[in-house]
């Protein structure tokens, strides 16, 4: 009797439920486990370093599955969270207590780097988010991306990348696609409460000194406007800095709640240097939201008469626009943006893996 696989999600997960491309990219898992691709059940390994958030990300993934398919999982997964010296003797145990071959899929290259000295002829699916350089250098994500059996990528400048570093070979663009798509409540501009709303991260490549820049300057130049923002960096000095330029900030609010701040907002000015996919400016075009935002190359794919894109931390030119795009946030019909389904993209994903050897059965 021939050995069934095992499908193994090995994922990092340092600072909690991620968005944008971490999202997207759970949004897979759970169409795969939903849709019953793997013969047998699958095993999802997260190294965590903050314990209180694994029982809500796991669920967060169940809860993909109920928003996109209308049910939850319907197969047992098992979930495990890993320390950072353990990930090797843990596959080892697990292909030793099931007597299956494993088929590995790496969320973040730094696992694979990992233990790839013991796994030197693995075949493994690697999904790049990101250039994950906060974690290893560029030399040792070449070599994840030309030791990979297949390559998943979620924006269209990792695509070419990891087309280059490949040498052509088995690399697959999932193009942006709608998480789930539930029609919101569009507010008439005029009746919004904020004219701008931003968002500030504790991660400077998310662009969070230009977003002070654009707030102080709107601030002396507009004394009257109401301006929000929302985010995770709590610096006192950030939060200072806010409070003197009368800015209301929201820190530690859910997915709904920041879906409703871009209802009450005129113009989302997204200024991150990079993203794997863009999902917040997604989520304001879906509300109505007006969004000026630097080419990050996540947003590349997404196209609407309410997104204003500049050059690469072209801050001149957001400065410029920034007038503006309140008069086209007023004048500039809402339009529903067109996105690939999930289904339509698991379904071109499933065909890629199952390509020429079957890593989903």
């Amino acid at each position: 009797m021939q050995n069934k696989k095992k499908y193994v999600f090995i994922r990092r997960l340092e600072s909690g439920i991620g968005t944008g491309g971490s999202e997207i990219i759970n949004s897979y898992i759970s169409a795969i486990l939903t849709k019953n691709y793997i013969a047998t059940n699958a095993v999802y390994l997260q190294r965590n370093s903050y314990n209180s958030f694994t029982d809500s990300f796991f669920a967060s993934l169940k809860m993909f599955a109920k928003l996109t398919y209308g049910k939850f999982l319907s197969r047992k997964v098992q979930n495990i969270t890993y320390s950072s010296i353990s990930l090797n003797l843990l596959i080892k145990k697990i292909e030793r207590e099931d007597n299956q071959n494993l088929s590995l899929i790496f969320l973040n290259a730094a696992d694979y780097i990992e233990i790839s000295q013991n796994y030197s002829n693995m075949k493994f699916c690697y999904f790049c988010q990101h250039l994950e350089f906060w974690d290893i250098n560029f030399i040792q994500f070449k070599q994840v991306v030309q030791e990979a059996h297949k390559v998943v990528c979620v924006s269209d400048y990792l695509y070419q990348i990891c087309q280059s570093l490949s040498n052509y070979r088995n690399v697959l663009l999932l193009k942006n696609h709608r998480l789930h798509h539930i029609p919101q409540q569009i507010i008439p501009t005029n009746f919004r409460i904020y004219d701008y709303i931003f968002f500030i991260s504790h991660h400077y490549w998310k662009g969070y000194k230009d977003t002070l820049y654009c707030i102080k300057f709107l601030r002396e130049q507009f004394p009257n406007i109401k301006i929000c923002a929302f985010g995770t960096n709590e610096e006192a000095s950030i939060k200072k800095y806010l409070s003197d330029f009368k800015i209301d900030y929201f820190t530690h609010i859910n997915k709904s709640e920041v879906l409703d701040l871009f209802k009450k907002s005129k113009v989302f000015v997204y200024l991150s240097h990079f993203e794997g996919y863009g999902l917040p400016a997604v989520e304001a075009l879906d509300c109505g939201t007006y969004v000026l935002s630097y080419n990050n190359y996540g947003i590349n794919t997404v196209s609407s008469p309410r997104l204003k894109v500049v050059g690469y931390r072209d801050l001149i030119s957001i400065i410029n626009e920034l007038p503006i795009s309140i008069k086209h946030s007023e004048s500039i019909a809402f339009k529903d943006v067109a996105l690939p389904s999930v289904e339509e993209n698991t379904n071109e994903l499933i065909k890629f893996l199952n390509n020429n050897e079957r890593l989903c059965q």
